[in-house]
């Protein structure tokens, strides 16, 4: 994703797409992604990106990363990662996510939190016979760490 972002001229935010995707990719046997962004000014608009990843052993998931340049070098980060589990909601959250707190939206959804990560929500979507999980990630004030891990050679 990060490569598709730069060649379509997103500069500023790269960063933290390169970021937001790397965390996706790992452990990944293939991917691929869709994009948006405003094609006049591609460095200083919103970019969308919805990315497909399959991962040997736990399947297929898609992953949405948006990302907004804001002021003084700061970005609007976004990332959702949506993906099934065969398996009950109220197993998966007993097994992945003991201690978070849970808000009812709906019957049959959950929005799961925890106070040590208070930009990220795990909602919970009860579906059939297994649960649909959204893991969401939001930043308003990003900043590229000051590594050379993040410099774009």
């Amino acid at each position: 994703m990060s490569q598709a972002a730069k060649s379509v001229g997103v500069l500023r935010c790269l960063p933290a797409v390169r970021r937001m995707a790397g965390l996706e990719l790992l452990g990944a046997s293939q991917d691929d992604v869709v994009l948006n962004w405003d094609r006049q000014f591609p460095d200083a608009s919103p970019f969308f990106g919805l990315m497909g990843v399959v991962e040997p052993g736990t399947g297929t998931h898609a992953t949405t990363i948006t990302a907004v340049p804001g002021p003084y070098g700061t970005c609007t980060v976004a990332s959702e990662r949506i993906a099934w589990a065969p398996e009950s909601c109220a197993r998966l959250a007993k097994r992945e996510l003991p201690g978070y707190r849970v808000s009812h939206l709906l019957p049959d959804m959950d929005v799961l939190s925890s106070a040590s990560d208070p930009d990220s929500t795990v909602s919970l979507l009860h579906a059939g016979p297994g649960c649909l999980v959204i893991r969401r990630f939001v930043d308003f004030d990003w900043r590229a760490p000051q590594s050379r891990a993040y410099d774009d050679r």
